[in-house]
């Protein structure tokens, strides 16, 4: 046999038949923004002393390098220094011995964030990059921990002037695959925003961490024994190759880029300065004799390796899905999906989506109406995919509740002063209002007239007469809650867009004309509107459902799994689960009148309740609400079943930015989790002559069970570690409020992503304090009782109204206005907003758009996954007519785009 030399000198003579192969070794350190500690403590631990180690051993010897990722951090760093220091980071940066990748706040999840909150996250990055380092363009995009990878990456990036992009958690399987394929590198192409966004992704081989042999933690580090003598060179030297030697296939080109790095790594700078000096030293060692080894080695940054890969010539395979169930193996024959953190901590995702909800209505308000930006950073800083996923600890997670509550506040001062100078100016109001009364304010964020069914909640029976900014009645109706004690006054009002409206409620202790009506409650089991009806059982859960068209069997059900085996990351319950036989019928009222029909449910389970609430209102989406809470280890469902459900695929999952095919995958019990998936834009089932669409107010995890059963996964309380880092279950003993809008109607067209844009965007209303028009977010009835007429204007428009393009955000970038908007019509729009001259398009952080270079290479091949081959394919059905984009103003067909503006001059 062949002894080990002889082996080494046959596969030396394999690669020295080829070109010599360059290894780009990249120094990186991936520092989290909060999961077992949060981000002050990480700040002042970790973080700090990382700096520490970069600044020093940087500057010790030019030829080191290193990137770094996460902007937030690096700003808490830079403003704690001196100048001179600053200026030392400053210097380190623009030599390129520091290369920013990524760029972002942090690196966000891709699973449960929409494209509004991902653009914010990105967005505050780069521009405080901008204003403190002068970096208009990151090259790097770099998402090497979040769990599984979203479509909507690959376009974004791209938006955003990204030229390459890192990825690392994909499923073990497809990763495999992609390895033995030669296919770690592709052309990856995403959302389909008007032009086929893609952009060059390298997967990482292993995980994010050094190599054993470099990674100075580990027991196999080849300089363990602290020397550096010419043998032990030789024998790192060996292993090195062996590692490139074992990769080589895995990747087209004769480069390869190895990370060198960890979870919080060069923290310790006598450490760190040995590690490098090792590294440097086995670097010269082997680069001495590249004829021997048949490669050299540098130390470098990100953009040098893909520069080097761009520079081959190459083609590529490209690949049109997503990343999306995550699943690694635990052991050689045990695979667990990372579907739990889809719905994991549920509250601490409510309030993430309502941080970004009302952080976008401030952006526009303050930018359109004031020329003044603003910036919520906490909420992007709790995109982190540690963050909204809620796999952190529990101080953790009450961290990033008390960053969310700040920008809230934030936020609603920066609408009240928007309100207070747009309202408060003398008003030509001619109509009268009875004496006294309170006034509230709603601000439709969206850019056309939106519906709305607002409300007003009242501790006792009274009697509401409401008039709107033109002193125009509206009819109003009295519903009982019997869940919460009160009532609910509900009116519907079709808010201008971009709008600042006056509504005037007087109170009255009797009827009166022009009051709310009381409702009349029902024993029926049905509800009906003239758009929908519904039918329930006995325990009032839904049985049917009717469209105005068609009649669909639609049977509803809790569902309870046990958590024994899942955790904060992992859905993996011990068997098939069964119904939640332990809720007992409490209540079920119906209440009916002139502007809603309501079906309240409460149902006892044990000493605590659980409750829900259908609210018709002639409209064609009527909303479910759900408020539950989850024992110890129970995973809780509401599962729905229809035998309307026939053909495949029929589950359409939207990521904010296009809908996804998701096809059935028979699966055991102990591989539970491989047909679930996030739903941060709502998803469609296809039944027979319709689809059901169902739009949630934050994004949780929606599995196929079977063949024609789909469930929502929408609370989890579980005492097992899943064994990925916390070390902790999740015991998450919070009521849980769902809300959900719903629809049924023939086609995945423009109006699915209208009615998804209507249900996350809500309509705030204010109280008004003071006859200035101070607001308040507090309760309509702590607000000033007015004893004399309204003095002031009662409502006011911002000017741009167009009903098929999104306004995703508007800030400022100088004394530009920076509009990002989504045209999701099937035709071109001409693009007119009445205050402003609208300029170019822009990348998305508002900077001029550099001429591209060439297109990388293809070949014939589009990678598949072979296990889920169908899954995850795009679905646009606009039939949409495309032509060439043009420059300017006009926005093609499904094209999202950045136009610049200036304010026009009156």
């Amino acid at each position: 046999m062949a002894d080990n030399s002889q082996i080494m000198i046959f596969l030396l003579s394999i690669i020295q038949l080829a070109n010599s192969l360059e290894l780009f070794i990249v120094p990186h350190s991936h520092c989290d923004l909060g999961w077992l500690h949060t981000i002050d403590w990480y700040y002042q631990n970790k973080v700090k002393s990382i700096f520490h180690t970069i600044t020093t051993l940087l500057a010790e010897d030019k030829d080191r390098k290193i990137v770094w990722s996460e902007t937030s951090y690096l700003k808490m760093w830079m403003e704690g220094q001196d100048l001179e220091m600053q200026e030392a980071m400053k210097s380190l940066i623009k030599n390129g011995q520091i290369e920013i990748v990524g760029g972002g706040y942090v690196q966000n999840d891709e699973a449960n964030t929409d494209f509004d909150m991902v653009i914010r996250q990105i967005e505050h990055g780069h521009e405080y990059l901008n204003e403190k380092f002068g970096i208009n363009k990151v090259k790097v995009g770099w998402q090497i921990d979040p769990f599984g990878h979203s479509a909507l990456t690959p376009s974004l990036w791209a938006k955003f002037g990204y030229q390459y992009h890192v990825i690392n958690r994909i499923d073990s399987s497809f990763k495999q695959e992609l390895i033995n394929n030669g296919n770690l590198e592709f052309i990856w192409y995403g959302v389909d925003f008007g032009k086929n966004e893609s952009i060059f992704t390298h997967v990482l081989y292993d995980h994010y961490d050094a190599p054993p042999i470099l990674n100075i933690y580990s027991p196999q580090y080849c300089f363990s024994n602290g020397t550096l003598s010419v043998e032990i060179l030789k024998i790192c030297a060996e292993k090195l190759f062996s590692l490139v030697v074992q990769r080589t296939s895995a990747y087209r080109t004769d480069k390869m880029m190895f990370l060198y790095g960890d979870d919080f790594y060069f923290s310790d700078l006598d450490s760190s300065r040995t590690e490098f000096k090792n590294l440097e030293a086995l670097i010269d060692y082997i680069n001495r004799s590249p004829n021997y080894y048949g490669f050299t080695v540098k130390i470098a940054t990100a953009s040098e390796y893909f520069d080097a890969v761009w520079s081959s010539n190459k083609k590529f395979s490209r690949y049109l899905s997503d990343f999306l169930p995550y699943r690694n193996f635990r052991g050689d024959v045990l695979s667990v999906y990372w579907t739990g953190l889809y719905t994991t901590r549920p509250a601490l995702k409510e309030i993430i989506y309502e941080t970004h909800r009302i952080a976008r209505a401030a952006e526009i308000a303050k930018t359109v109406c004031k020329k003044e930006r603003f910036s919520a950073y906490q909420a992007s800083l709790t995109l982190h995919h540690d963050s909204i996923t809620g796999t952190c600890r529990p101080d953790v997670s009450h961290d990033y509740k008390l960053r969310d509550k700040s920008d809230i506040n934030l936020a609603f001062e920066a609408i009240s002063s928007v309100i207070k100078s747009q309202i408060n100016w003398p008003s030509t109001n001619n109509f009268t209002i009875n004496l006294p009364y309170r006034v509230i304010i709603a601000f439709n964020s969206l850019n056309w007239d939106k519906t709305a069914l607002l409300n007003i909640t009242l501790k006792g029976k009274i009697y509401i007469e409401i008039k709107d900014w033109n002193g125009n009645a509206v009819k109003s109706q009295l519903v009982e809650d019997s869940f919460n004690g009160g009532f609910i006054v509900y009116f519907k009002a079709v808010l201008p867009s971009l709008s600042f409206v006056t509504f005037f409620i007087t109170e009255h202790e009797k009827p009166c004309e022009g009051c709310s009506v009381e409702s009349e409650t029902k024993k029926s089991k049905k509800l009906a509107d003239s758009c929908y009806k519904l039918k329930f059982n006995k325990l009032g859960m839904i049985k049917n459902i009717e469209s105005s068209k068609f009649k669909y069997d639609l049977v509803q059900k809790f569902w309870q799994y046990s958590g024994k085996n899942s955790g904060a990351y992992i859905f993996r319950p011990i068997d098939e689960g069964k119904e939640l036989k332990d809720l007992k019928l409490e209540k079920f009222i119906i209440s009916e009148g002139p502007i809603v029909k309501v079906a309240e449910v409460i149902w006892k389970r044990k000493s605590k309740f659980f409750s829900e609430k259908i609210i018709l209102y002639d409209e064609k989406k009527f909303s479910l609400e759900i408020g539950l809470f989850a024992r110890k280890n129970e995973e809780i469902m509401i599962r729905f079943s229809s035998k309307n459900i026939k053909n495949s695929p029929w589950l359409f999952t939207s990521n904010s930015g296009d809908l996804r095919s998701r096809v059935y995958y028979t699966e055991p019990y102990t591989e539970k989790g491989n047909n679930m998936y996030p739903a941060p834009g709502g998803f469609a089932v296809k039944l027979e002559k319709e689809f059901l669409k169902i739009f949630p107010l934050f994004s949780i995890g929606v599995e196929m069970v079977n063949a024609n059963t789909f469930e929502l996964l929408i609370h989890r309380s579980l005492t097992h570690d899943d064994g990925f880092g916390l070390d902790m279950g999740v015991i998450d003993k919070t009521f849980v409020n769902h809300h959900f809008d719903i629809e049924l109607n023939e086609n995945l067209d423009s109006q699915y992503w209208k009615s998804s844009f209507e249900s996350k965007t809500k309509v705030y209303s204010f109280p008004v304090m003071t006859d200035e028009g101070d607001v308040s977010m507090e309760e309509w009835h702590n607000g000033k009782e007015m004893a004399s007429n309204w003095k002031i204007r009662t409502y006011y428009e911002m000017g741009f109204n167009n009903p098929n393009v999104y306004l995703s955000s508007a800030v400022m970038k100088g004394e530009e206005t920076i509009f990002r908007i989504l045209n999701f019509n099937s035709k071109e729009e001409p693009i007119w907003i009445e205050k402003f001259e609208m300029g170019r398009k822009m990348l998305f952080d508002g900077y001029e758009e550099e001429s591209k270079q060439k297109n990388w290479e293809e070949d014939e091949k589009e990678i598949a996954y072979t296990s889920k081959p169908d899954s995850g394919k795009p679905i646009r059905s606009l039939n949409a007519t495309r032509s060439e984009i043009k420059d300017g103003i006009v926005l093609a067909p499904l094209e999202f785009a950045a136009l610049n503006a200036s304010a026009r001059i009156n």
